[in-house]
This record gives structure tokens, sequence and C-alpha cells, in this order.
């Protein structure tokens, strides 16, 4: 039985099939390999108590956005569920069935079988053997990041704690997600938008502000003017000065017999 994988929302995990390494790991398939089976360990083994750290951990050996999407739907609805439940579970990993193949992207495909055992209060199941597919990608200087993640159980075996109902559980959760997302984009949008707009009238009722301190500044320096003239002005009630009448000299007048005018005696000055 083949599930589906959660990376950039819900994709179905491709059958890979059977297959093996020959010759020599390379460094890079063997980071991959070390990468892969770290994320199953922290998956595939909890208690109620440290579910969440296991998970968190987890997280973040997951590129994004499945990273994302991973905490919000294992740290959703399913770690309430675990806690509500007491549900704890071991995986016992099966060191020599963990294969791994190179692909021409650079990436590495991971397969690690083991044998998981859940308890639920005091129902504990059978033990199921179930196989984890990874796929791992990285550059050398890069820490290796897991892109997609499925589980399978083994031919011929049921999962009576309904595994398969957790995944869908998760699929639910993703969908979830990312409508939740998109709301929140489209509210982020008419935000800005509205800032935007607010911006461009704050601006707007600015330049306007500047204009009437400015027409204001000119009309202050006006009055200024207006008054230093006014104080060079002569105050009212000062004393008018008029032209002064001209002397009037009496002017010799001629005899009335010519006009030839009597000529003055002088009397000469006595000793």
């Amino acid at each position: 039985m083949r599930y589906p994988c959660l990376v950039a929302g819900v994709v179905v995990l491709s059958v890979w099939g059977s297959f093996g390494c020959s010759g020599a790991l390379t460094e890079q398939e063997i980071r991959h390999r070390k990468a892969a089976r770290e994320f199953v360990e922290l998956v595939a083994n909890y208690t109620p108590e440290d579910f969440e750290e296991r998970i968190s951990r987890a997280g973040e050996l997951l590129a994004e956005p499945a990273a994302s999407l991973f905490g919000e739907a294992i740290l959703g609805a399913e770690l309430i569920a675990v806690r509500a439940t007491s549900r704890s579970q071991r995986f016992e990993i099966a060191e020599e069935s963990i294969v791994s193949e190179s692909i021409a992207d650079g990436g590495t495909v991971v397969e690690v079988s083991g044998t998981r055992q859940r308890r639920v209060g005091e129902k504990v199941s059978p033990p199921l053997a179930m196989t984890y597919q990874l796929l791992v990608r990285s550059s050398p200087a890069e820490t290796p990041r897991i892109h997609e993640v499925g589980a399978s159980v083994a031919d011929g075996q049921s999962d009576v704690l309904g595994e398969e109902a957790l995944l869908e559980k998760l699929n639910q959760a993703s969908a979830a997600a990312q409508e939740e997302r998109d709301t929140f984009k489209e509210a982020v949008r008419f935000v800005q938008e509205d800032l935007h707009a607010h911006q461009q009238k704050v601006e707007k009722d600015f330049q306007q502000l500047t204009e009437s301190l400015d027409r204001l500044g000119n009309k202050v320096k006006q009055l200024g003017a207006d008054v230093r003239s006014m104080k060079d002005r002569p105050r009212g009630g000062a004393q008018r000065v008029g032209r002064s009448r001209p002397a009037v000299e009496k002017a010799a007048t001629p005899s009335a017999e010519g006009d030839t005018p009597a000529t003055p005696t002088v009397e000469p000055v006595r000793d």
C-alpha cells in the first residue's frame, strides 16, 4: 500500500520500485542516508510528552514549503490527538535494509524499513512492517534537505490503527493550511492597497500644509515691512513750519518832478 506524501501541498509519491546501491557510496549519498535516517527516527518514535519536540526537530530537516506544511499539519490536530489518547509509537529500524539510489538531478532516494508498534491507552497494535521513502537533495556545501516523504506497509498487512486515516487528516490539514495562507495573502494585499492610498493622502495633505505655511510666512514678512514703514513716518501733531515773509524794504520814492529819485542827504561825520 502506498500513501500520499506531504510536500508543497499534498502530492502522491511515485512508486520507485525496488532498488539498491552497487559499489561504494558517494560522500553525498552517505550524507543523504544519514539525514533520511535521522528524520525517520524522529517522526516514527515518540511519546505524548516528547511528540511536539521531535516533530519540530524533524521539520528542520525538510525543505520549504514542505517544512511549513508539515509543521502545520502534524503540530495541529495530530498533536491534540496524541495527547488526548496517550498514544506512543516505536519504530525499530532494520539497518541492513536501508537502501539508496542517486538520481539525475543530484538527489538521492532513500528507503528506510523497519517494524512499527503503537500503543493507544491500553491497546497495543501488533508489529507492522513499514517502509519510509524519502527524496533528499543538497549541493556539496549545503545541509541535506528532505523534499518528499512517503510511507507504505508490507504486502498482505493492514494498519489496524488507521495509518491511512491519519495521512488523510494530514492531507485535509494541508489543504486547509493552504487555504488559510491564500486568505492571509489576500488580506495583506487589501491592507497594502489601503496603506498606499492613505500614504498618498498624507503626502497630498502635507504638500497643501507646506504651501499654506509658505503663504503665511510671506504675509508675516509683508506685515513686518508695513510696521517698519509706519515707524519711519513723522508722528501726527508736529509743528508745521511755513515760509517766512520776506522783509519789505522801503524803496526810495521818486520825486514828483522827475524820474530821478531823490538822493538821500548824507551828512558828514563830525569829529
